[in-house]
């Protein structure tokens, strides 16, 4: 849990840069498939939200979307909103401890770390009904611009 803007956007700003991101399927139909794609994270022009976009070609085709990060003071948490190109809206918070992090949403959560060098994420998205894993993912970033 953040307890303040500031404490959120420098936790945020790890995220900032672009990221190659490369991962394989491990349940469903397309498990053991392998899957490419770009996320980007930029700061709104006050840098009091970060913007993140993403164009992945996954085993069933291509996927973009759009996420807004961003801190809750009443809640005094960070959230994510994203929205992809069908239309879903999904809302999650995020928790950042000591280089790793969560994304929960409703139906998947995120597990990851961040490499010490900054360069790295990598991790696993997981149903949160069983804890299933759906997606193990890895993300090398080549722009950093960790600063808020």
């Amino acid at each position: 849990m953040a307890t303040n803007r500031a404490t959120a956007l420098k936790k945020l700003a790890t995220l900032a840069g672009t990221w190659h991101t490369t991962g394989v399927m491990l349940s469903g139909p397309a498990a053991g498939k392998q899957f490419k794609g770009t996320d980007r994270y930029e700061w709104n022009r006050s840098k009091t939200f970060l913007l993140h976009t993403w164009r992945v070609k996954m085993p069933e085709g291509m996927q973009a979307g759009i996420e807004l990060f961003g801190f809750d003071p009443i809640r005094k948490e960070i959230f994510a909103h994203a929205y992809d190109e069908s239309g879903t809206f999904t809302p999650s918070s995020v928790v950042f401890n000591r280089g790793k992090f969560i994304i929960r949403g409703p139906e998947l959560y995120f597990i990851g770390s961040l490499s010490e060098n900054g360069q790295f994420i990598s991790g696993r998205w997981l149903t949160t009904q069983d804890d299933q894993p759906v997606m193990q993912i890895k993300l090398r970033c080549d722009t950093l611009n960790h600063k808020v």
